[in-house]
């Protein structure tokens, strides 16, 4: 083989051990719904788009960072700029990557929802702390609804038995 040859296997074989090793997040931590969710009772995928963005901006700062380097007049480590060119494309399609499984996964997640009968398109996702339809409603509650911990009111005490027999039944007579 000659020089150049070599070189550029070799060359080729850092891309894919540097891809192997920084791989992207959405390609290692992105879970896209299962290929049968559509029968599925139940199933977890990523919705979240924490890994894609963090792809994209490792992707971004990356790719900049290897056009500064190409476009340095003068710059000796072109090989490493193009190392690092191919990093941010692997990083940028791990983006897309992630994008797409976690909009799948939403989208699966939601037809989950409509399988269930628990949404309809048109509506918002019910409450959690509504009662289930069909619940009887609970009495009203009075106006001014007693205060469990305050005393009782005072009693006004009943009025005295009188100390003197009444008039007409005197004191020694029989009935």
């Amino acid at each position: 083989m000659t020089a150049p040859r070599r070189l550029r296997h070799r060359l080729i074989a850092l891309i894919v051990l540097a891809g192997w090793a920084n791989a992207g997040c959405s390609f290692l931590f992105v879970d896209g719904p299962p290929a049968k969710h559509q029968k599925m009772p139940y199933f977890e995928c990523t919705s979240g788009r924490g890994w894609p963005i963090v792809d994209t901006v490792i992707g971004v700062s990356v790719g900049l960072g290897a056009a500064a380097a190409i476009d340095e007049p003068g710059s000796q480590n072109r090989s490493e700029a193009f190392i690092a060119a191919a990093e941010a494309a692997l990083f940028l399609a791990s983006t897309v990557y992630g994008f797409s499984k976690t909009s799948e996964c939403r989208e699966a997640k939601e037809a989950l929802l409509l399988r269930l009968g628990r949404m309809s398109p048109e509506n918002e996702p019910p409450d959690p702390w509504a009662p289930p339809p069909g619940t009887p409603r609970a009495p009203a509650r009075p106006a001014n609804p007693a205060d469990p911990w305050a005393p009782p009111p005072p009693t006004t005490p009943s009025p005295a038995a009188p100390a003197t027999p009444p008039s007409g039944a005197g004191a020694g007579q029989t009935i």
